[in-house]
């Protein structure tokens, strides 16, 4: 775990990403990343089931997609 790691802050956005989303959060925490956000891009409700429940994120649902141009 290098020493940058406790003073970085990650935010994911979730389109779908299923099992790969729950890979991420994992490799984040391996490497000592605790202040975890998750952006959940796709289908209201989608997010939660692909985490394990293993870590402690804050999931925050999003009512505009940010693939969407404007």
């Amino acid at each position: 775990m290098s020493d940058v790691a406790t003073d970085v802050a990650a935010v994911i956005v979730d389109f779908h990403a299923g099992p790969a989303l729950d890979d991420c959060v994992d490799s984040l925490h391996a490497n000592g990343v605790t202040d975890i956000v998750v952006v959940e891009n796709g289908e209201e409700g989608s997010t939660l089931p692909s985490l394990s429940g293993q870590h402690v994120v804050l999931v925050v649902p999003n009512s505009i997609s940010v693939t969407d141009a404007a």
